[in-house]
């Protein structure tokens, strides 16, 4: 019974944003029906199940991708500092 109350709420929403957005060109008209609030809120709440989903199955993978980029930094200095030794060396023989 919830889910047909719901399925109501959001036809009105979506009823109700097309009515007071009826003059105009339909670009106009569907910037209008994009900036509602209510508009906005439903898609929020739509969307955000769906959202944590898709988090929960690609937080690891953002964890080891963020990992390796400070131990790519970490090696990428190291060899910048061996380089820097190896050219004053270079230049004290030469």
């Amino acid at each position: 019974m919830s889910t047909s109350i719901k399925i109501t709420d959001a036809n009105s929403i979506i009823h109700g944003a097309t009515l007071v957005a009826g003059k105009g060109s339909l670009r106009d008209r569907c910037i209008e029906f994009i900036n509602n609030d209510d508009i906005k809120k439903y898609v929020r709440e739509t969307f955000k199940p769906i959202i944590n989903i898709i988090y929960n199955e690609i937080y690891l993978y953002i964890w080891f991708i963020s990992l390796y980029n400070v131990f790519l930094l970490f090696i990428t200095l190291a060899n910048l500092f061996i380089l820097q030794k190896m050219l004053k060396k270079m230049n004290s023989v030469a």
